[in-house]
């Protein structure tokens, strides 16, 4: 074979593996590859990172400076977390995860950006820009519901004070007002429910602020 078709036919293949290749991998360490539009990105954990990870305490903070990856780290503990949830009895690992922040402007364009870019809606499903945002990650044995809360929406507050959470991650605590956080409290250690004969592996209220590393 001449050598410009033995190169088409590598592509070929590669294009072949990138359809069939499941989106996600979870590797060990508490890390993993996203795989979409033929390309593979893949999350990497720092020393501040890993320990935020191993944590089982129910609230923990993650602090450091701009650009410093919190928001990342924030948006994979969710998919991981995710995927350590016990399977209920028909296989299926649930949970449901609010992500809250204090403007809708800003959960718009910094944290639904964030998560887009590592979880695209063509790969992982549909991002419904209703009241709340809404998606629904189903991957081989995960099922995820994610809401995205903005707190200058009376609607999305509201909804808050009632929805059942397996956690919440809330993006730049700092401008949050504390009765807010009581509610976030409030709302986890509430899915999946006992119906499915799973226990609640993780309650967790994940919370990222600016400050120094």
């Amino acid at each position: 074979m001449s050598a410009p078709l033995l190169k088409r036919i590598e592509t070929l293949e590669q294009q072949r593996a990138a359809i069939t290749r499941p989106p996600l991998t979870i590797l060990p360490n508490y890390q993993l590859e996203v795989h979409a539009y033929g390309e593979t990105n893949r999350y990497v954990n720092t020393e501040v990172s890993l320990k935020f990870h191993e944590d089982r305490n129910g609230v923990r903070l993650l602090i450091g400076p701009v650009g410093c990856g919190k928001s990342v780290a924030c948006c994979n503990e969710i998919m991981l977390k995710a995927h350590e949830q016990e399977p209920g009895n028909d296989g299926i690992r649930r949970s449901r995860w609010a992500i809250v922040r204090n403007t809708y402007p800003q959960l718009n364009i910094t944290t639904i950006k964030t998560w887009r870019d590592w979880f695209p809606p063509s790969v992982f499903g549909k991002l419904k820009m209703d009241s709340p945002p809404t998606q629904v990650i189903k991957i081989r044995d995960i099922e995820l519901e994610i809401l995205f809360i903005a707190l200058d929406n009376p609607d999305d507050v509201a909804k808050l004070k009632s929805l059942e959470l397996t956690g919440v991650y809330i993006n730049e605590l700092q401008y949050i007002h504390y009765e807010i956080f009581m509610i976030c409290s409030e709302r986890v250690n509430r899915y999946p429910p006992k119906k499915y004969g799973a226990p609640i592996t993780w309650s967790l209220e994940t919370m990222k602020i600016r400050g120094k590393a």
